[in-house]
C-alpha cells in the first residue's frame, strides 16, 4: 500500500485552503486569550506619559504587544533554528525570559537607580508585573522602568547582532546615560527626619542600596508590585 499524506483535521483526510485557514485562526486564537485579557486592562495611556525618552516608551508598547523579536518568537515561526537564551544558555529566549528570569539581568536591576529585588518576581508574567506596576506608578518611576528595559534589550541585540557582549555595569552605564533625572528622587541630605520616630515601629525606609554615595530616598508612595523588589530596612 502506497504512503500518502493526510490532513488529520478533516474526515477525509484531504487538505483544503479553507481547513487550513480555519485551523490557523483556532490556534491564533487560542494563543492569543490571555494576550486580550491582558490588553484590555493594560494602563496603555502610562506608557506615553513616562518620563522617559520615546525610543523607551515604543520598546515598552511592542513589548506589551508582544511582538518583539526574541528567539522564541523567530522560532516558532521558522525564521530561528533554536529558543535558546544566547547568554545564558540554559532556557528559551522569551520576552519573560529576557527582562526577567535570566541569570543575566539581577545585577542590572539591583544596580539601577531603583535597586530593584527582581528575583522576587521572576515567577510573575512580564507583562503583567509591568501593568500592574506602572499603573500606580507616577512618571518618574515608570520611566525608569523603561529605560532599564531599553538598555537591557540593547545589551541583547549588540551580543545577538553584533557579537559584543556588554558588562552589567556597562549597562548600568547606559541606563544612566539614557535617564531623565526624576523629579520624585532627591537626596537624602536635604531631607529632613523627625527625631521622634521611636514611635514609628517597623518604619520603612526605600533606599538606593546598589549606587554608593548617591544617598538617595524615595519618597512617594509605590505600588505594591514595586515595592516587593525594592530593598527594606527598619527603624526604631
Amino acid at each position: 500500500m502506497e504512503d500518502k499524506l493526510i490532513w488529520r483535521n478533516s474526515q477525509d483526510g484531504e487538505y483544503t485552503v479553507k481547513q487550513g485557514y480555519h485551523f490557523v485562526m483556532a490556534r491564533s486564537e487560542e494563543g492569543s486569550s490571555s494576550t486580550s485579557i491582558i490588553a484590555q486592562d493594560f494602563p496603555w495611556s502610562k506608557i506615553w506619559n513616562a518620563h522617559c525618552m520615546p525610543r523607551c516608551r515604543e520598546l515598552l508598547w511592542r513589548l506589551c504587544k508582544e511582538i518583539l523579536p526574541v528567539k522564541a518568537n523567530l522560532f516558532r515561526i521558522g525564521i530561528q533554528t533554536d529558543a535558546i537564551c544566547p547568554f545564558c544558555g540554559e532556557d528559551e529566549e522569551t520576552i519573560n525570559h529576557v527582562f526577567l528570569q535570566c541569570s543575566e539581568v539581577d545585577k542590572v536591576w539591583f544596580g539601577s537607580p531603583l535597586g530593584l529585588r527582581i528575583e522576587r518576581v521572576k515567577s510573575q508574567d512580564l507583562i503583567t508585573w509591568l501593568g500592574n506596576t506602572i499603573k500606580f506608578g507616577d512618571k518618574d518611576s515608570n520611566g525608569l522602568i523603561f529605560t532599564i528595559i531599553y538598555a537591557l534589550w540593547s545589551r541583547r541585540n549588540e551580543w545577538v547582532h553584533k557579537g559584543k557582549r556588554l558588562t552589567w555595569a556597562q549597562v548600568l552605564d547606559r541606563v544612566h546615560g539614557l535617564e531623565i533625572p526624576p523629579a520624585t528622587i532627591q537626596d537624602a541630605s536635604s531631607c529632613e527626619v523627625d527625631a521622634d520616630v521611636q514611635d514609628l515601629e517597623g518604619a520603612m525606609v526605600y533606599f538606593d542600596a546598589a549606587l554608593q554615595g548617591e544617598g538617595r530616598l524615595w519618597l512617594d508612595s509605590m505600588p505594591p508590585c514595586l515595592a516587593d523588589c525594592f530593598v527594606q530596612t527598619t527603624f526604631n
